[in-house]
């Protein structure tokens, strides 16, 4: 009886608090409890049937993680808290909880198209703390947050080595450089390079070229070399010629998937230990 009870109160309260503006703050306090018995891999917990409920409820169809890490020191205290009320503040799609020293944000979604506005907003708010945050894959279900938080936090801390002009790392972009983090712990990476880029380079530096940009761009757009050009801001004759005299460097087809999947992941090496060839 007193759980029969309990259960009308219930309805009657939750009416009630959605007359009155607290109500949103409740419900980011709801969220927080979600994403920290989820984060604990307490996803089978039948206690968060109605946490879960409310996502559904508000009709959200695709998630997405971010992960901005900080540094320990009891003077941050403060900038957290006020990072995520700015945080929350700039949208309902944003929910935050702080979790293993780490800011987290579950992103919550109708439709893909809401998602480039909320980046924008992440990144200025990100601006204005300077500070970063690494990006899960898109998830559907919910119960999956876990692994999705771990990509984010990889992503994150990735970009410690990546050194890029943004303040958002999408685990989506840096996936290789994981792996390739990963095998480092077995073996050098430059075991798994590719020995055509290093002549590149050489080539480069004894006539004064710059046929390694060339052959990046060229699998940046999928071989594309209408588009390489146009990247490169040359004719697309002149990059025919370019990919000739690659083939005369190199000795391989370029035009071989398998070809093209060994030397991006080369590039991405060379980015990692630090080669003094840059590409863009």
């Amino acid at each position: 009886g007193d759980i029969e009870t309990a259960e009308k109160l219930a309805k009657v309260f939750a009416a009630e608090m959605k007359k009155t503006r607290s109500y949103d703050n409740f419900i980011g306090g709801m969220y927080e409890h979600l994403i920290l018995k989820l984060l604990d891999g307490q996803e089978k917990d039948t206690r968060l049937a109605a946490g879960l409920s409310a996502f559904s409820g508000r009709h959200f169809r695709y998630f997405c993680m971010a992960v901005i890490p900080i540094v320990r020191n009891d003077a941050l205290k403060n900038q957290v808290q006020y990072l995520r009320i700015s945080i929350e503040n700039a949208s309902r799609n944003f929910h935050t909880a702080f979790y293993d020293n780490n800011v987290v944000i579950l992103i919550s979604l109708r439709k893909l198209n809401d998602f480039e506005p909320l980046m924008e907003k992440l990144s200025e708010i990100l601006e204005v703390h300077q500070l970063a945050c690494g990006l899960s894959f898109y998830f559907e279900d919910i119960t999956q947050m876990k692994r999705h938080y771990h990509e984010a936090l990889r992503a994150a801390d990735i970009s410690r080595f990546i050194v890029l002009p943004q303040r958002i790392y999408a685990y989506e972009s840096l996936m290789l450089y994981d792996l390739l983090l990963s095998a480092e712990k077995n073996t050098p990476l430059e075991n798994y390079s590719h020995p055509a880029l290093p002549k590149v380079a050489e080539y480069d530096k004894a006539c004064g070229t710059d046929y390694f940009q060339t052959l990046y761009i060229y699998l940046k757009t999928g071989g594309d070399i209408t588009a390489s050009a146009k990247k490169l801001n040359i004719h697309r004759n002149t990059m025919v010629h370019r990919m000739e005299k690659l083939f005369e460097i190199t000795g391989l087809d370029l035009e071989d998937g398998e070809v093209r999947t060994q030397l991006m992941m080369t590039y991405k090496i060379m980015e990692i230990t630090g080669f003094n060839t840059k590409v863009k």
